[in-house]
């Protein structure tokens, strides 16, 4: 039978906290960024999913030992989709030469360039099931998030 520290403890591990991983230095790096320094490494995205999940556990504990707050899972804010961007002169010339010669329009063009480099990370939602998933971008800067093969949890 679990003691009630037990049944705390199962109860924010299993709740679906985001997790973000990146690559680096042949590893993955994997941080959960609704609890303050909960990071890990692994040398494959399925040991840093192991780690950081170990890491969570870790983090609870502690902060339940010390009183510190547990936050639950942020909510996704809903967003607009515009933004204002203040940028130099000489760079917003530069970006609508390059818009021109790739024969899109400048919004286009930004999205395709943002879409790119959000591309390079990756992110994983842990939910009841572990997703992880890659973006892929095409060149008009669409992208579309796509299961990993072999990375699931069910």
């Amino acid at each position: 039978m679990k003691n009630s520290k037990e049944e705390f403890v199962e109860k924010y591990v299993n709740m679906p906290h985001a997790i973000q991983i990146k690559e680096d230095s042949g590893g993955f790096v994997v941080t959960i960024p609704d609890l303050p320094g909960c990071i890990s490494q692994g040398d494959s995205i399925e040991e840093a999913y192991e780690m950081i999940m170990d890491a969570k556990r870790g983090w609870i504990e502690v902060a339940l030992d010390e009183s510190y707050p547990i936050s639950e899972p942020s909510e996704e804010k809903k967003f607009s989709g515009k933004i204002l961007l203040r940028i130099p002169k000489k760079l917003h010339a530069d970006l609508v030469k390059n818009a021109q010669r790739e024969n899109v329009s400048l919004n286009q063009y930004l999205l395709y360039l943002l879409t790119k480099r959000f591309a390079v990370e990756l992110h994983i939602h842990h939910t009841n099931r572990c997703d992880i998933q890659k973006v892929i971008v095409d060149n008009t800067g669409s992208y579309k998030r796509e299961m990993l093969p072999g990375y699931s949890n069910e």
